[in-house]
Order: C-alpha cells, then structure tokens, then sequence
C-alpha cells in the first residue's frame, strides 16, 4: 500500500495489548503450509501463540487468517464476496475500541466516503473508486488475503460502522512488511490510528511470524509521525524525493521502524 498516510489528529488513546491465539489445529496449518508450497507460494510461517490466564489484556480470541491462493467452496457462501475465503479464516481482534477484521462489502458506503476525502486522496489515494459498485470491489479485493498482502478494517463493534483502513504489504522472503493506514475523517482525532496500529503490530509479529515492519511518510505530515512514533515505530531516517503527490510535489519520506524484538510503547 501507498505509505503517505494521512489522519492529521489522531495521536492519543491507550489500547490494551491483544491477546492472540491460533485455534486452528496444527494439522490443518500444516495442509494449508503443503498447499501453497505445490502451487510455488511460501507463505509466511505462523506461530501458535498460548495465552494463559491472567495474561495482560481482556482482548477477544483471534483466529489469524493464512494466506490462500485456491479455490474455495466456502467463497461463494462469504458475505465479503467471492474473493474472500471463509475456511481458510476468519479472523478477529478485539482493542478497547475497535473491531479488526478483513473487509466487509458492508463496508463501502464508508470506505467510498472515506477515499473521497481531500485529505486521502493527496496523501493515500485510491484512483479507482469512483463509486458505491467500485467501492464494493475495492473492499472484496481488500478481503482476497495474500502471501504479500493483508488488509484489515477497525470498525465500531456496536454498529459496524467504517473507523480504520490499515494494510500490510508482505515480503514473506524476508519475514518483512510495510504498513499503512487511513481514518475514516468524522473519526479523526480521537486515538484510532495509534490504537489500530498497535493491535495489528503486535497480531503481525506473534501470529504472522514478522520480524521488522515500516512504515514511511512525508516529512510534513507531522501528526503521522506522532502516531508512527507512540505505536512503538522509531525513526530511523529519511528517504529523500520517495514520492510524488498529486499536485506534482515531490516528497521527502520519514523512515520509521520497529522489529518483533523492539519492547512495547
């Protein structure tokens, strides 16, 4: 995904850390791991995470949703819609406000809003949805998982309602990935992207086996940097003319960065 994210007030809030655990059983990974290698894909590894009792946070359950190329009998009876695939996972992780979870079509009436934004689209832009009818497209793509791709939306779990965008581009070679993110902007200003990132930083690290995730933006997007740097990512420097906005502006990036072994903010 586009890195130069915009959610120009959200730096506050204080999640509890998500408690992850794997409840598929090792056999089933393992024909999934088997699978993917016949059709010449190495998935990510993934970890079986035991939470004990009394473990920090009060976070619901989390199934991790493995990466699948195949076809699928259960994608047809997805409501996210054929791309997505309900036996190869379904996944949820619970913060103390958000409910993350892959793309649902129910979602496009709010992620049209959303890229239509001026701020998202100088700053993240999605050039093909122009619509209700693309805007559904666009989430079922975001629900089709991937060895180099995962998306997931915070929504509000009393009303479903759109809050977070967060994508993850995976470099499964190199147990590597760079994130990004946007915020719905009748949400802005209230913790979600800090709260989101950190939720899905450490689901990344425990369950998808990541060592280092990145996450870049423009040196002028200062409230970006203040999420990046309370979600634990530190700086470590900066990419020189990284990208061009829409305007014809070139942009110097800000490099942030935080690996598996990093403590916690």
């Amino acid at each position: 995904p586009d890195q130069h994210v915009s959610d120009p007030q959200a730096v506050t809030g204080d999640p509890r850390k998500v408690p992850v655990h794997d409840r598929d059983s090792q056999q089933k990974q393992e024909q999934h791991r088997q699978d993917r290698q016949r059709r010449g894909s190495a998935p990510l590894p993934l970890q079986q995470t035991a939470v004990a009792d009394g473990d920090v946070g009060h976070g619901r359950s989390v199934t991790p949703r493995q990466p699948h190329r195949g076809p699928c009998q259960a994608e047809r009876e997805d409501p996210r819609g054929e791309d997505a695939c309900l036996a190869c996972l379904l996944m949820e992780l619970l913060s103390d406000r958000l409910l993350l979870r892959p793309p649902a079509a129910t979602d496009a009436d709010d992620a049209l809003a959303l890229l239509r934004d001026p701020e998202v689209v100088y700053w993240h832009p999605a050039p093909a949805v122009l619509d209700h009818e693309s805007a559904v497209a666009w989430c079922r793509r975001g629900a089709a998982w991937s060895d180099d791709h995962v998306t997931l939306h915070g929504v509000d779990p009393a009303t479903g309602r759109l809050i977070l965008n967060l994508s993850l581009a995976l470099d499964a070679e190199h147990s590597v990935a760079k994130v990004g993110y946007r915020v719905v902007p009748w949400q802005r200003g209230h913790g979600y992207a800090r709260e989101g990132l950190l939720a899905v930083t450490e689901w990344a690290f425990s369950e998808l086996g990541l060592a280092r995730i990145q996450l870049e933006h423009s040196v002028t997007n200062v409230a970006s940097c203040r999420v990046a740097l309370a979600a634990g990512y530190r700086m470590e420097g900066i990419l020189r003319s990284a990208f061009r906005t829409p305007d014809d502006v070139r942009h110097d990036d800000h490099v942030h960065g935080r690996i598996s072994l990093d403590p916690g903010p």
